[in-house]
């Protein structure tokens, strides 16, 4: 099984990315493919420079990870909506 999460933010102008996963065992879902990230999030450091290529995907690999951490995670959300295995 595999696919793709869209997340939105609740927030105006509203925050989006997505990214693909896949199942790497039964029940278990992991982020895969961090430099296909797609996003309308542009990341820029303490300086006002945009972040170069690999720290973008690195800062949102960690957005992902914190995902997980929510009491209702990317990865439950998406074994909920899953047809149940054969």
């Amino acid at each position: 099984m595999h696919g793709t999460t869209n997340w939105e933010s609740a927030s105006i102008p509203k925050l989006k990315f997505q990214w693909d996963w896949a199942e790497i065992k039964p029940r278990v879902v992991a982020y895969i493919n961090a430099p296909k990230v797609i996003t309308n999030i542009q990341l820029v450091d303490s300086r006002g420079d945009i972040f170069e290529p690999c720290q973008r995907d690195k800062a949102l690999a960690l957005l992902i990870y914190l995902l997980t951490l929510r009491s209702q995670s990317w990865q439950q959300t998406v074994l909920d909506s899953a047809p149940p295995h054969i």
